[in-house]
């Protein structure tokens, strides 16, 4: 049995996405409208993030596709 199986999701803020990749605000925006991220997911009327998870993956993916 792994750890991570039971851990509570980890969701990322825009800003702590944005410092993650060491990009601006604006800049992460533009990444996700471009496609270069994955959709975050909407928590609340007003409230967004990135599940860790899914980063992790198209981070993965990324690099396969290098």
């Amino acid at each position: 049995m792994r750890i991570s199986e039971h851990s509570p999701p980890v969701f990322l803020s825009p800003a702590q996405v944005a410092r993650r990749y060491g990009v601006s605000l604006p800049t992460l925006w533009r990444w996700r409208q471009a496609g270069r991220l994955p959709e975050p997911r909407r928590l609340g009327a007003n409230t967004v993030r990135w599940h860790l998870d899914d980063l992790a993956a198209f981070e993965a993916g990324q690099r396969s596709a290098a």
